[in-house]
């Protein structure tokens, strides 16, 4: 069977920075695999797109660039709001407020949750980064298809695999 929309897939994986280190950035490995769902928003459309077509025990060695990964780094991304406002009105207890400390936000117009990485901390006031993390970064993937199957018609539905 080949990777279709559609497909379940199992598969191992090394992910690096796309640079002259090469840094690692996550190792998935055979037992504990990544499971996806083709089609669904589940992997990087550039990453599925490269993969189209494999079968199980097929290699691949993929790059994305920036614009097809988790977007260019955007300066205006990065907020200083007030201690008090993260305290009292967003319910981030003090000793979370530190450098370096991700925090777990809720955006209150369409109730996403997204990260905030503090990156600084005055008296009053904390600097927020709210870009990804790999931001900026083009990133390189290494590894193997482990399986694929068909995916069910509830899993199609409901737009996820929770396992393989």
């Amino acid at each position: 069977m080949k990777i279709v929309k559609d497909s379940v897939v199992s598969l191992l994986y090394t992910l690096t920075y796309d640079n002259a280190q090469g840094e690692l950035i996550e190792q998935i490995e055979k037992e504990n695999p990544f499971v996806g769902l083709v089609g669904h928003a589940d992997m990087l459309q550039k990453f599925e797109e490269q993969i189209m077509g494999k079968e199980i025990g097929n290699k691949f060695s993929v790059t994305v660039k920036p614009e097809d990964a988790f977007g260019e780094y955007d300066e205006e991304a990065v907020r200083e709001v007030s201690v008090s406002e993260l305290v009292d009105e967003v319910g981030i207890e003090n000793d979370e407020i530190f450098e370096g400390n991700v925090l777990s936000l809720v955006d209150e117009e369409d109730d996403e949750e997204f990260s905030a990485l503090i990156v600084e901390v005055s008296n009053d006031t904390v600097t927020l980064d709210l870009n990804h993390p790999l931001a900026g970064e083009t990133i390189h993937f290494e590894g193997e298809i482990l399986n694929i199957r068909q995916a069910t018609a509830d899993e199609i539905s409901a737009g996820s695999v929770t396992s393989f």
